[in-house]
Parts: structure tokens; sequence; C-alpha cells
């Protein structure tokens, strides 16, 4: 048995004395492999010395049985102590080993590129290859930067999105995917809890995925908190059998989906912000990439340009000036906000043809003639409220007097959509 030497307090001298402890870890390093995880104590992996042995996967269990059978007496939680305690066995980081089995495999045929062949982007103003382009660009770019942030720790300060006002067309299901099958444990969406611990998340997991926002859909504290850790290299967290908080490596990338689109009133507060949210809009996604899509390949590739060549992980000043201006359509607005946006455009120039001066309650009048106000917001739109959305909007507004009325009114220079 492992002896170790204490000081014997009353003769001050020192004494052999077993360590139980330390037999335990003797004795299942003798039959198994142990090791750790770096990024989560509670993850740990066992495999048996004798591959014969166990039909399955060893698990802790196995080793409490294992050492009971062979008469080693040992409580299911100190065992359980033992394993997350980061002294007794080899630690693995399992993002770094994950890389070191696909290094130099990229065979130069993108899966990057394939994904985005079943993702068709919604088309806005630009011409359709400017939104498929764009799309391409933010994901490899995402994908190198969060090498970059679990290599040597540089912060990947955006987080990858996909939104779309369609409900069950996959775009959470798709964020899983970016997690090969042996890190799928890595990967965590939060709850809408209060007790839910951001630090934790942060520094426990490789991607931590905000379904619908939740997690980040409320609370100024919580969005400062998220705006906070996607910049930062160290996180000051308490795990749950911590007594004091530590500073722990910031791990996780974020990602992100919603259903609210501009359309929807917009997902996106001021708190927010609009430049750490990589935001891509769907119109539809084939659910066939999960057969023909290799995301080895896909990581393989961003691991290359990481490593082997001269693309920048970092998002440089026009990335994320991008980014704002893209988001912009995502801001949380009034519906009368929303209206505006949706049907009434500021004329091209003075000369504009299609252009005319209208009061609030003449727009508002137009709108609700051509059906474009919603039934359930009928009531809630108002004359009023419409002119406030176009003074914020920056419409130009005068004084004006039209030759039915003896006296002035204030009207919005304008252009009808539809």
């Amino acid at each position: 048995m492992t002896k170790i030497k204490l000081p014997e307090i009353t003769s001050n001298s020192l004494v052999f004395v077993d360590d139980r402890i330390q037999d335990i870890v003797d004795t299942i390093n003798e039959a198994f492999i142990v090791k750790t995880s770096c990024l989560d104590p509670s993850k740990f992996s066992i495999e048996s010395r004798d591959k014969d042995r166990y039909r399955y996967e060893p698990t802790a269990d196995t080793l409490y049985l294992y050492l009971k059978g062979i008469g080693k007496t040992i409580s299911r939680t100190d065992l359980r102590i033992i394993l997350r305690d980061q002294n007794y066995f080899d630690q693995e980081n399992p993002v770094l080993n994950y890389f070191n089995t696909i290094r130099g495999s990229y065979k130069g045929d993108s899966h990057i590129d394939k994904l985005c062949d079943h993702i068709t982007p919604r088309i806005f103003d630009r011409e359709p290859d400017y939104y498929r382009e764009r799309m391409n660009t933010l994901i490899r770019k995402w994908m190198v930067a969060s090498v970059a942030q679990w290599i040597d720790g540089t912060p990947n300060p955006v987080a990858l999105g996909f939104i779309s006002m369609e409900e069950y067309i996959g775009k959470t299901f798709l964020t899983r995917f970016f997690l090969p099958a042996e890190l799928e444990s890595y990967y965590v969406q939060p709850e809408n809890d209060s007790r839910f611990s951001l630090s934790d998340v942060f520094t426990r997991y490789l991607i931590v995925c905000f379904d619908d926002l939740v997690g980040i859909n409320k609370g100024t504290a919580r969005i400062e908190e998220f705006k906070k850790y996607t910049r930062s290299r160290m996180i000051l967290v308490q795990r749950r059998n911590d007594e004091f908080p530590a500073e722990q490596p910031r791990v996780a990338v974020p990602m992100f989906t919603a259903n609210r689109t501009a359309e929807m009133g917009g997902f996106l507060s001021p708190i927010h912000g609009t430049s750490r949210f990589g935001t891509i809009e769907v119109d539809r996604i084939d659910k066939r990439y999960s057969q023909r899509v290799k995301i080895d390949q896909m990581w393989a590739e961003a691991l290359m340009l990481y490593e082997n060549s001269e693309f920048d992980p970092h998002y440089s000043d026009e990335e994320i000036e991008e980014l704002q201006e893209y988001n912009q359509r995502y801001l949380i607005q009034t519906d009368e906000e929303k209206y505006v946006r949706l049907y009434i455009t500021p004329p091209t120039d003075e000369e504009d043809e299609e252009a005319e001066w209208c009061t609030a309650s003449e727009i508002l009048s137009n709108l609700r003639r051509n059906r474009k106000i919603l039934s359930n917001d009928m009531m809630r739109v108002t004359p009023q409220n419409i002119g406030r959305a176009l003074t914020s909007i920056g419409f130009r507004r005068e004084s004006k007097r039209s030759a039915s009325k003896s006296y002035p009114e204030y009207k919005y220079h304008i252009k009808f959509n539809f």
C-alpha cells in the first residue's frame, strides 16, 4: 500500500502512514485508463485496459463495483470526488484532442461551402449573390475565430445565429450540427432561470446556443454579462463545489436562434446592440445536409485556415460595421415603426414623382384601406404614434397648408412601397 510522510504532532517526528486514497487511485490505474476533462470537472473518460472485460463503456459505477469486487472499499461520493479532483488522474483537453485527430485531413473540397449550399438566405435589397456570399463568409469566419478561441484563447466576440419567422425548419438542429459526435456533450442551451449561471456555461462548454435568445432575452444585467463574456479571455466563476470564485479560461463560443424577424417586431434591444450578432436570416434549410456534409471536414478546413494560411480570425472594423448594418432591421420596434419600415420609404429626391406630402392620419388611413395593418394591431396603431415613428426614423416633416383647410398641418414627405 502507498505510504506518505506526515508530521507526528507529539514527537515532531515523521512517520509513515497509509494513504488509502492514493492506493485506490493506483488500483484504478492498474485496470483502467482514466482521464478527466480540463474544461468540465464533471466529465471524465474511462477505458478498461482489458478490452474484453466489459460489453459497454465503463462508467464511475463500473469503477465502484470493480473496487468493491476486489475488496477495496470506498464510498460512491468519495470516488466521484476523486474523479472530479484535478490531482489524481491525467487531464485532457477534448477539443485539442479532436483537432489533433483531424489536423492535415482537409481534402480541398470545402464542406463549409457545401453546408451553405443547403441553406437559402433571405434576399433583401441587394443582389441574391451578395447574401449567399455573406453567409458563406460569416460562417467560415466564425468557425476560424472559434478555432482561435479554443487553441489560443483569442476571444470570438460574435454569436453566429440563424433566424426565420417560420418555425420547425431546423434552426436549432443546425446549431447542434456544428459539434462532432465526440464533443456533443459540450453543447448547451441555457434555460430562462434566474439561477442559471452564464459564467459557468462560458467556462464549461464549447458551444452555448441561446435558442430563441433564451438566457439573454430579458434583464439588463444578464445581457451586459453576456456582452462582457463575449470579449473576455478569463471569467470569474464559482462552480457548485467551489468554496470561492476563481478565474477560469473562457471556452464557449456563442450561437443563437430567433423567430422574430423584422416583420415580427425584431429581436435585438438597444441593450443587446448590433455588433455581437452574426445574424443569417434564412428562407429554407435543406435538412439533407446532415447526410451530405462532413463536420470533420468543416473543422479541418477551419483549422487549416487558422494554422496554415493568412486568414485573419479577428473581425475587422468593416466586418463589424457590416454586422451592425445588417442587424439594424432586427432592432425591437413599436408596431408603428414596424409598419413604417415595411410600407413607407423616403423619396429618392425632390423630383421623385411617386413622393407625396401626407399627414400621419392620411398615412394611417391609406395603410388601413390597403389592409396593411393586422387586425390585432388596429386599435393600438394611432396617427400620433405613426407620426412619432416617422420622426424617429428620420422622415422629413414640414408644416403645410392644404387647399381644403384653413390651418396648416404637419406633413411627412413619403413614398408608399405597395
